[in-house]
């Protein structure tokens, strides 16, 4: 897959590959993605202090938010950031919106042809903060169409975000939007007590390039760090695609075993490799083992020699000698000879292994009209193609006489173990 990121802003679609901007109908048509990031229609984001302990506070968050009137059905809280405050204090910094849309992007994610991690945009801007902020708080905005993302923070402690609104972009709602977010920020830093000195300003193709002079004039306004980005056969200075590329792939959202999906296809030379090696290893146990068996071949061939010598002695009158002994050690020769050879052994073994497996132990004895078969091993693959693997192999080992006297199977996070313990004999 691409390291592309698919953008949902104002309404429309557009497909980040490299640094080049394509727009299309929705995120559903763009392949090879693996970020998905949205500024989610009909959502809250705010920074609200809640009277609960810290890991009640997306529920009261919720009750709050319906009993102030913002929604009328069931709501889906998106944390970005939360600090315990006293014993049963909190404060979050979080996205609100409702169930039904939240719930609908995880299963068009999940059915999904390629793998998506889903990352609001206000998520980027608290990630942004606590990367380049220090220990005096800044307000940090991001512009694009008719709206502003505003969020005023330090590292670590967030104090109020919103997101300012214009009916149009027509220069007098433009103005009177940039006077709206002037107030707010005078607001917060009165509510507060706080000073805010810096203010960053993040901008996207559809900003304009000139930033308005703020009401509060000892606040100092820079635009960050932009990068050319080509967009309709036009190049645009953008830099909120920055902010975006130093967002950590871990903090994403994603149903299921995506993030760990994703971290696989990260690794996926590496696995590679290993199993390269792994293969390396299976070649040579095979021309070891091949060693063993041929030292085996030749005590059979000894014993059988031995036997065929015994089956031409006269055997003398029964009455006149004691011949219980001989006849119990010819018995036992008949037995011993028709249990299976290690090469057997190892062949049926080796048929029913799986390829993630490795042998790490295997021990074989004979005894008395029965052979003992011990061995373990590590599968180093997911839990349930390693379990379908371990059935499949006591299924061909049953069905080719050999009986389970004890097993095992354990699983780790990253890799699983299993040991057995067989025998097979001759009735």
């Amino acid at each position: 897959m691409g390291k592309n990121y698919v953008i949902e802003l104002d309404g429309s679609t557009y497909c980040l590959s490299g640094r080049t901007l394509e727009i299309h109908n929705d995120f559903e048509s763009v392949t090879g993605c693996k970020f998905l990031v949205t500024d989610f229609d009909k959502s809250v984001t705010r920074v609200m202090h809640v009277d609960a302990d810290v890991k009640y506070a997306e529920a009261m968050v919720t009750r709050r938010l319906q009993e102030e009137g913002e929604f009328d059905e069931p709501v889906s809280i998106i944390t970005h950031w939360k600090k315990r405050k006293g014993k049963k204090n909190a404060r979050i910094f979080f996205t609100a919106l409702p169930s039904r849309i939240y719930f609908k992007y995880l299963e068009k994610i999940n059915e999904h042809n390629d793998l998506l991690l889903l990352i609001p945009v206000f998520s980027v801007l608290a990630n942004f903060i606590n990367q380049v902020a220090q220990k005096e708080p800044i307000a940090v905005i991001f512009r694009h169409g008719r709206f502003i993302d505003l969020v005023v923070a330090k590292k670590n402690q967030f104090y109020f975000a919103t997101r300012c609104v214009a009916f149009d972009t027509g220069k007098e709602q433009i103005a009177s939007l940039w006077q709206t977010l002037s107030r707010e920020i005078s607001s917060v830093v009165l509510e507060k007590s706080i000073r805010v000195e810096r203010l960053i300003c993040l901008n996207w193709i559809d900003s304009e390039k000139d930033i308005p002079v703020l009401d509060s004039r000892d606040i100092e306004i820079f635009m960050f760090n932009e990068e050319q980005i080509t967009h309709a056969r036009t190049i645009y200075s953008i830099s909120f695609t920055k902010a975006l590329k130093m967002f950590p792939p871990m903090e994403g959202l994603a149903p299921g075993n995506g993030k760990l999906f994703y971290f696989s296809d990260k690794l996926s030379p590496f696995m590679l490799a290993f199993f390269t090696i792994l293969v390396f290893i299976f070649l040579w146990g095979t021309f070891f083992f091949q060693s063993k068996t041929n030292d085996l071949v030749e005590s059979i061939s000894s014993i059988e020699t031995r036997l065929d010598s015994l089956n031409k002695i006269d055997l003398p009158d029964p009455g006149k000698v004691k011949y219980l002994d001989t006849l119990k050690f010819i018995d036992s020769i008949f037995y011993n000879k028709h249990l299976p050879s290690y090469k057997d052994i190892i062949n049926d073994i080796s048929m029913g292994i799986f390829p993630s497996a490795i042998i790490d132990k295997l021990q074989v004895d004979y005894l008395d009209r029965k052979v003992v078969i011990k061995l373990s091993g590590v599968v180093s693959t997911d839990f349930e193609k390693a379990y379908k693997g371990y059935q499949a192999l006591l299924s061909n080992l049953q069905k080719d006489g050999y009986a389970v006297e004890n097993k095992s199977f354990n699983t780790r996070i990253d890799s699983s173990r299993f040991e057995l313990a067989l025998s097979r004999s001759i009735k």
